[in-house]
């Protein structure tokens, strides 16, 4: 059987490649994973994304079987795998540091987990290496001793022993964090590569945002133990379930407000309509949803504030108002006349479209 025809005998799409229900973990006092409840479909690419010490790496590790739940249960390919370790589990791990052997040469660090397993004879371990390190693009590199090696061939052949594991699940741990910004968007890209020829699931850990987004169909947003939000890269980003999510991924505007009696209300009387219960309200709204002058269609929302800085970048320009409040906010505009410079202390209106922004109760999280 190919390489690529092992990766992708999955049960059908019905049932999940992971279920995590009700994962509980605790060091001590301190609550690492908290009630985490997960679906993962054969062929997603996840990316867990969450600020250190939120409990992504604690997850990953559960699901790798390295740590047990204090409960909850955790299932691949619809098998309960929870008191499993990871040496029976269908995954494999690629870990921040390599972990290559620095004694062996390329093939023998992919092949050593094959010999050890013991399922394959000489020729068929062989012919199994070279299809993954056709696939990380290290045929040519076979012979050579690890350390002669650079960190992104490192990492290629760390993937490489993970991949010729044939995992049905494969775990990444910030596993590009060691890059450089070159060779780390150089890689990023050959995972994308790896994961639509192979269509395996692949479940990533970072804390990079643009790393989640550019390589996940799906993103976990973790806090405090918890999953705060679980949904594409778009909806995370344009339609975030809460005042955490909204902040934390890209950049927001947080705009104070009040409801009542169902309308929320800013500034000199602006408002719309919006459920829920009566009192204090944030509205968050993306810098490049923000448009400069009033808008009179209905549809929009305005407010009166004076530009602090400016800083030009490029692709757009980024504009920096104070508010009456003294709370600052952010424009970023891309259609701006090229050399367009404003006065700082000129007091402009800023617009939105009422579809653009979300309203959290003051105080939710």
């Amino acid at each position: 059987m190919s390489y690529v025809a092992a990766m992708t005998e999955f049960q059908p799409l019905t049932t999940p490649a992971v279920r995590l229900s009700a994962l509980r973990l605790s060091f001590g006092a301190h609550l690492a994973v908290d009630d985490v409840s997960l679906d993962i479909l054969p062929g997603d690419f996840v990316a867990i994304l969450g600020p250190s010490g939120c409990g992504k790496t604690t997850l990953l590790r559960l699901l790798g079987g390295f740590l047990t739940p204090d409960q909850g249960t955790i299932e691949i390919d619809g098998a309960d795998v929870t008191s499993q370790g990871p040496e029976r589990r269908p995954t494999n791990t690629v870990f921040q540091g390599y972990g290559l052997f620095p004694h062996m040469t390329v093939r023998q660090n992919v092949s050593y987990g094959l010999k050890i397993a013991g399922r394959s004879t000489p020729a068929e371990i062989r012919d199994q290496v070279d299809q993954a390190l056709g696939l990380v693009r290290m045929n040519d590199f076979a012979e050579r001793n690890s350390r002669a090696l650079s960190g992104g061939q490192q990492q290629r052949v760390a993937l490489a022993r993970a991949l010729v594991m044939r995992p049905h699940v494969l775990l990444l741990d910030e596993s590009l964090a060691a890059l450089d910004l070159k060779l780390r968007h150089q890689m990023q890209d050959e995972l994308r590569r790896i994961h639509r020829e192979i269509g395996g699931t692949f479940v990533f850990v970072t804390h990079d945002q643009n790393e989640a987004f550019f390589l996940a169909n799906k993103v976990a947003v973790m806090n405090k133990g918890r999953i705060e939000q679980f949904a594409a890269p778009s909806d995370i980003y344009h339609r975030p379930s809460t005042r955490f999510v909204a902040t934390f991924v890209g950049e927001a505007n947080v705009i104070e407000g009040r409801r009542e009696n169902g309308t929320v209300m800013i500034g000199d009387g602006q408002f719309l309509a919006s459920s829920g219960p009566d009192g204090p309200v944030e509205i968050m709204i993306r810098p490049e949803d923000i448009r400069l002058g009033k808008d009179v269609s209905g549809a929009a929302m305005t407010l009166r504030a004076t530009l602090i800085d400016q800083v030009f970048q490029g692709s757009f320009l980024k504009l920096t108002f104070a508010g009456e409040s003294g709370r600052h906010y952010v424009a970023t505009l891309n259609d701006e006349p090229r050399g367009t410079a404003r006065a700082l202390g000129e007091k402009l209106d800023l617009s939105w479209d009422i579809g653009r922004m979300r309203v959290f109760d003051k105080g939710a999280a």
